[in-house]
């Protein structure tokens, strides 16, 4: 009866240890997964911030090429103009070489 005593005893013992044991590894999973959702919702976070970041930069990149695309139409319309002046200059030059060489032979 002594011996299935200790023996009943250290069952016992075994038992709460292993408890012990169980209830420290379901508090260790609790807390991993605890953080784990932490991290998800940080992640999230984190996304929907970089998302709305591209997409200011989206925002501001198509701007600017609004902005270089109208700047290039004015240089161009800029371009023409000035060559369609110097046309005219040589145009009017050319006339003005006339109307001299017109008066040198009349004098």
């Amino acid at each position: 009866l002594g011996a299935a005593d200790r023996r009943a005893k250290a069952a016992d013992t075994t038992v709460r240890q292993l408890q012990a044991r169980i209830t420290g590894a379901d508090n260790g999973l609790k807390e991993v997964r605890r953080r784990c959702d932490a991290l998800s919702e940080k992640n999230a976070t984190l996304e929907a911030t970089l998302e709305r970041h591209h997409d200011r930069q989206r925002a501001e990149a198509k701007q600017q090429l609004v902005q270089v695309e109208s700047l290039e139409q004015h240089v161009r319309a800029q371009e023409k103009d000035s060559v369609e002046r110097e046309q005219a200059a040589r145009r009017h030059r050319t006339f003005l070489d006339g109307q001299v060489a017109s008066l040198r032979c009349e004098v």
